[in-house]
């Protein structure tokens, strides 16, 4: 199982066009986020090797909303992740 699996099934779950989740929920969520994910952006990336990521390539947390047909979009300074439905035609 992997770390990300419960995001990934509460998006998937859902199904709604735009998901607003805080750190926190997240956090929780997951059962514990990595410092960086609080401190930098570029965590958040959509992208499998983000700078700042703490698990690049096929572990990459990006997995869990891209797999559920999210991209993610962090604001840091509200500690808010905004999740918007992808096209299903591509990234």
């Amino acid at each position: 199982m992997d770390k990300y699996d419960p995001l990934r099934a509460w998006l998937r779950a859902g199904g709604s066009r735009l998901v607003t989740l805080s750190f926190d929920e997240i956090d929780h969520m997951v059962h514990g986020l990595p410092r960086t994910a609080f401190e930098r952006e570029q965590w958040w990336s959509n992208d499998d090797d983000a700078p700042g990521d703490d698990a690049p390539g096929d572990d990459a947390p990006c997995h869990a909303w891209r797999d559920a047909g999210y991209l993610a979009h962090a604001d840091r300074g509200r500690g808010l992740v905004a999740f918007t439905r992808a096209h299903p035609c591509g990234w």
